[in-house]
């Protein structure tokens, strides 16, 4: 009996100070990671805008509507309007083929096409679906409208991601989502 409770306050003191090892690191990073996280999404912002446009992601209407797009379920969770007057950034999450992935989305509201994209945060496998954040593939979406923006399988103009086929309709989904979206908007 006094076996077990020696081996009960030492694994009592070791959780203990696991725990509080722990604890002390996230307050430790706790800050710089919503820092970083800011940046990024300010980045994403900017990328996503035509030349000299200026928004502000603070600025941010909360939007907590999950649509459905050829299947697929698209959440949006925010929109910022530009110092413009006529483009938009929709932040967009959806379902990719390893996890989720958040993609910021420029809408010209007036001609009702993308502007450009910006993936904000992805766990998709590198060399493959992580593919979508370069020009190759993200350039093909800016200037489409909600018809021509899916990969041509499904009807659209835009070449899938070879061996990314998930990732690429995941993307081009969240961008049409975001197009009915923003032309909807009063």
């Amino acid at each position: 009996m006094n076996k077990i409770l020696k081996l009960t306050l030492i694994l009592f003191l070791v959780s203990a100070v696991v725990a509080g090892v722990l604890g002390g690191v996230y307050i430790v990073t706790e800050k710089p990671i919503a820092e970083n996280n800011a940046k990024v999404t300010r980045e994403a912002y900017a990328a996503v805008m035509p030349e000299g446009v200026g928004i502000d992601p603070m600025n941010s209407v909360d939007v907590g509507e999950t649509v459905s797009v050829n299947g697929a379920s698209i959440s949006l969770i925010k929109y910022t309007a530009a110092d413009d007057g006529k483009t938009y950034v929709v932040e967009a999450e959806t379902s990719g083929s390893q996890g989720n992935i958040v993609i910021a989305v420029g809408v010209d509201k007036e001609t009702g096409t993308c502007t450009g994209i910006a993936i904000v945060s992805s766990s998709e496998t590198s060399g493959l679906g992580a593919e979508a954040s370069k020009p190759a593939f993200s350039n093909q979406l800016v200037g489409a409208d909600n018809v021509s923006c899916f990969i041509t399988k499904e009807g659209g103009t835009v070449e899938a991601i070879s061996g990314a086929t998930i990732t690429s309709k995941a993307v081009t989904r969240s961008v049409a989502a975001a197009i009915d979206f923003v032309t909807n908007l009063g």
